[in-house]
């Protein structure tokens, strides 16, 4: 038996969105039922999930991955985002991969890692507010390890105290570019 019922309700004459809380009352009758108005919310809970995929439209149009890292802890990376169409809206699914910090540095060509980790350090510690590198990753690509060239855009988040929170960034293959460039020297 559930003592309560929560659900989202709604009224179609008024065009409101109520959210609904159904808790039975001190006596066994009883049921007490809340109405709040969450159109407001719903509406812009609406707008902001249009605009994040119109954002990750433009990341997938544009190549770039959105990756977190937390402290030196773990690192997220956003990738993969797949646009499917439902109901004339476009929508967007991201698969994300999570790894320690440790494991995504093993992924940095050794001869970058200590720029990377240079420039991580500056970020941390206050040295810089934004890093802006090109490092080789090693990937593999049709079952085939490969190095690739990403720039590296990252800045960090800090708590109001302003000790380090997290870094965001992002990374853009840059192979074909150079490529190019190593060809013209």
């Amino acid at each position: 038996e559930n003592d309560e019922a929560n659900f989202t309700l709604f009224y179609k004459e008024k065009e409101r969105y109520y959210q609904v809380k159904m808790k039975r009352g001190a006596a066994h009758d009883l049921i007490n039922i809340f109405f709040i108005d969450s159109t407001t919310i719903y509406s812009m809970n609406s707008d902001l999930a249009e605009t994040n995929n119109r954002l990750a439209l433009a990341l997938d149009v544009s190549n770039i991955t959105l990756w977190q890292l937390n402290y030196k802890k773990s690192v997220h990376i956003f990738y993969d985002y797949k646009v499917s169409d439902q109901k004339g809206k476009l929508s967007v699914d991201k698969e994300n991969l999570s790894m320690s910090y440790d494991d995504a540095k093993e992924r940095i060509y050794k001869d970058d890692l200590p720029l990377f980790e240079s420039e991580i350090n500056k970020l941390i510690e206050g040295e810089n507010d934004k890093m802006r590198i090109e490092v080789r990753l090693r990937r593999v690509v049709d079952e085939k390890p490969v190095m690739l060239w990403h720039e590296m855009i990252c800045v960090v988040e800090k708590y109001d105290d302003h000790r380090p929170l997290t870094l965001m960034g992002l990374s853009m293959n840059i192979s074909e570019r150079k490529r190019y460039e190593l060809e013209l020297i």
